[in-house]
Parts: structure tokens; C-alpha cells; sequence
């Protein structure tokens, strides 16, 4: 059986041939089926250190179409794009729970050390990729976890996954995931904080939430983003939360941690890439109020 794939750009269709030889005569069928893209939502950036490249993750909805018996259905799959390679998407096999993946969207996806980490609302489990080896895995939440939808989130601490858990509105678990581990026992709970009842007269409609972790300070402290917009910092020797209000945020809004690169984008991506330039009309950020967290 000899296989041949074609794809026009063009008209976004993908070709497929296939011949079967038999052994005592010459017989030759060839069936042309074509699939369209239909829906795709993109999971997540990663990068891969080891091949040192990015890599981009997507779930996509295509339409497939077999003239032969003028049939037609929709087939759900997981696809990888290299940066920089001048390729096409990869369709990534394995995908665990497709079903549900292709359904719910995954939330608090974060990127730690080629991997990229995702949740789901019923935190039974962490679902992740390896950008490296181009594999599923799944990851185990600690021993009697409990979460509750819209207080619970990822992040990142000191290179390492992190899972927060504020269910119980009286106090804020951060656990720790050591070595990018699968089973329960690589969860280390590194902090405790106290949710004070005084948050309520920041807000006039309670204090519920999700803490994300976002980094360490230069004292230690640690940064966390309180999803009713406002930054938290917590000092792990006094035990202790100062809240700060994000004020001009009608709103919510989202923090994501930036790390500064001196890459060119026309050296990742190469020279068959177009670039486009984006002006962010967006204000300067206030880093007075950060700078004063530190001291």
C-alpha cells in the first residue's frame, strides 16, 4: 500500500491517495477524500529546550469527505506546529479522553519546563503535553484534593508547577509539583494563606476567588494574582497577606507572567514567515506599587 498526501494552501484541503497492489494482477484503486478545517481553538504555546524550538498545540474539528460512497463526517483530533519548520500541522495521537477534550475548554494553561499543564472543572485530574517527546500525559492532584469550580488555578513558582486551591474561603493552599511528577506523592503543600474576613469591605459582593501564583519577590515574598482584580503578597515567615486593589478595572481581567527575550521572532520563525507589527494602545504599567511589595 502506497500512500501519497498533498495539500493546497489555497483552497485549505488536504488530499489523500491510496493504491493497493494485488500479487497475481495488476489492479490499481485509487479513492480521493478531502478534509476541511472546520473549527480549531489553539491549547497552548510551548517550547522544547533540548531541540530548542517552539511549538504551538491545537484541538481541531475537520470535515471529511469520501466521494467513492458519497459520505461525509466530522473527525476531532489534537495538532502540533513546529515554528520556524515551514510545515504543515501534525496530527498528535494518544489524546486521553478525547471526547471530553474536544467539549470543554481547558483553563489556567501554563507552560513550566516543556511541558504545558491545563485543568478541567471537575479537578479530578491535570491533563499536560511534552513538547519534547510530542506525548499526553496526566497528572494526579494531591492526596483528598477537593476543588471547587472558579477557586482553584494554576501557576508557576520557582520554575515548578503550582496548584491553588481557595475552596474553603477561609484559607488559600498552595501545592507544589516537584520534578513535573504524575502520582500524588510529587505535590509538596509549600503554603497556607489565611483569607481574611476583612476582604469583605473591599468588595461589596464577597471575596470569593482563585489565587494564581505568579513569582517570587526579591525578599522571598511571594506575588499572587487574586482573580477580583487585585495583586496579593504573601510573606511566608509572618504568615501574612497584604491585598492590592487594582483600581480603573470596571472588568475582569487576567495576569500573565512575562519573561523579557532578546530573540528576534524572524529568527525563530524564518525568513518564509511574515511579521506583523502590533501597537498596544494599551497605558504604561505602574511599577511603583510592585516595587514597594519588595521592601
Amino acid at each position: 500500500m502506497k500512500h501519497k498526501m498533498e495539500k493546497n494552501s489555497a483552497e485549505k484541503e488536504e488530499t489523500i491517495e491510496m493504491y493497493d497492489h494485488g500479487d497475481d494482477q495488476q489492479q490499481q484503486q485509487q479513492m480521493v477524500s478531502t478534509t476541511h478545517l472546520t473549527y480549531a481553538f489553539l491549547i497552548g504555546l510551548g517550547f522544547s529546550p533540548n531541540t530548542n524550538q517552539y511549538k504551538l498545540l491545537r484541538m481541531a474539528q475537520r470535515q471529511v469527505i469520501e466521494p467513492v460512497h458519497e459520505e461525509c463526517w466530522f473527525s476531532w483530533g489534537t495538532e502540533l506546529y513546529t515554528i520556524g519548520s515551514g510545515r504543515t500541522w501534525r496530527r498528535v495521537e494518544n489524546v486521553p479522553d478525547l471526547q471530553v477534550f474536544c467539549h470543554v475548554r481547558p483553563s489556567f494553561i501554563t507552560s513550566v519546563n516543556g511541558f504545558l499543564f491545563w485543568l478541567y472543572d471537575d479537578y479530578e485530574f491535570i491533563d499536560s503535553f511534552d513538547f519534547e517527546h510530542e506525548k499526553f500525559r496526566r497528572v494526579l492532584p494531591p492526596h483528598g484534593f477537593h476543588g471547587v469550580r472558579g477557586f482553584v488555578s494554576l501557576g508557576v513558582l520557582g520554575g515548578s508547577l503550582c496548584l491553588s486551591n481557595a475552596s474553603s474561603l477561609k484559607k488559600c493552599e498552595i501545592w507544589i509539583l516537584k520534578n513535573n511528577g504524575t502520582i500524588q506523592e510529587c505535590w509538596i503543600r509549600a503554603y497556607v494563606v489565611k483569607i481574611s474576613t476583612e476582604l469583605f469591605q473591599l468588595w461589596d459582593d464577597g471575596w470569593g476567588g482563585f489565587y494564581k501564583p505568579i513569582r517570587y519577590l526579591n525578599n522571598g515574598k511571594v506575588l499572587m494574582f487574586y482573580s477580583r482584580n487585585a495583586l496579593v503578597v504573601y510573606d511566608p515567615v509572618k504568615q501574612t497577606a497584604r491585598y492590592l486593589k487594582i483600581p480603573g478595572v470596571q472588568r475582569k481581567c487576567e495576569a500573565i507572567p512575562h519573561i523579557p527575550c532578546l530573540v528576534s521572532l524572524k529568527d525563530v520563525m524564518g525568513d518564509n514567515s511574515k511579521l506583523l507589527n502590533i501597537k498596544s494602545r494599551a497605558t504604561q504599567p505602574q511599577l511603583s506599587a510592585i516595587e514597594k511589595m519588595q521592601h
